[in-house]
């Protein structure tokens, strides 16, 4: 048998992973390493820093039309996440047996007589499950107001009574 046909593996030559020291284990360890510096990534840089309490707090953030209910409610104290920063903010889903007219008459006048500024570059354009938005904005935070189309509820049972969806949200400026 010629050197190149042993089967073995000369100790001077890199052997197989199988034959190396602690065998595949320490591929495990850099796997267990990898998803803890991820899960860090992800949620370890969600620390509050009073950003979601301080929006929560202003006036505009338990504004709504007279008569509407709330639906859902969230937000987030903002903070890194894996597609990058991410702003604070704080919403709320409201239904209301009102026109989208007469609602955002309603916003217009109260957020105007409150020193907000109509205006506010992208946020005001609407997204795929809107009918329409408008934003406002004072200092450096923006209101957004929009106008849910019904078509493209999650759940649109619990939402059907209401003649009109909208979502009144306070975030950041960024």
């Amino acid at each position: 048998m010629s050197p190149m046909e042993t089967p073995h593996v000369n100790a001077r030559h890199r052997r197989p992973a199988e034959a190396t020291r602690g065998g595949p284990r320490w591929q495990a360890h850099v796997g267990r390493i990898a998803l803890a510096v991820l899960m860090t990534s992800l949620f370890g840089c969600r620390a509050t820093d009073g950003r979601l309490e301080e929006l929560r707090a202003l006036p505009e953030a338990t504004l709504t039309y007279p008569g509407s209910e709330e639906v859902a409610e969230g937000g987030s104290a903002g903070g890194m996440t894996i597609d990058g920063p991410q702003v604070a903010f704080s919403w709320r889903l409201l239904g209301v047996d009102a026109s989208d007219e007469e609602i955002e008459d309603f916003f217009a006048e109260e957020l105007g007589s409150r020193g907000w500024v109509e205006g506010s570059g992208a946020s005001g354009i609407r997204t795929t499950g809107e009918l329409r938005a408008r934003a406002w904005q004072k200092d450096a935070v923006l209101f957004r107001l929009a106008f849910r189309d019904p078509a493209h509820q999650a759940d649109p049972a619990h939402v059907s009574r209401y003649r009109t969806i909208y979502d009144a949200r306070l975030q950041e400026r960024r």
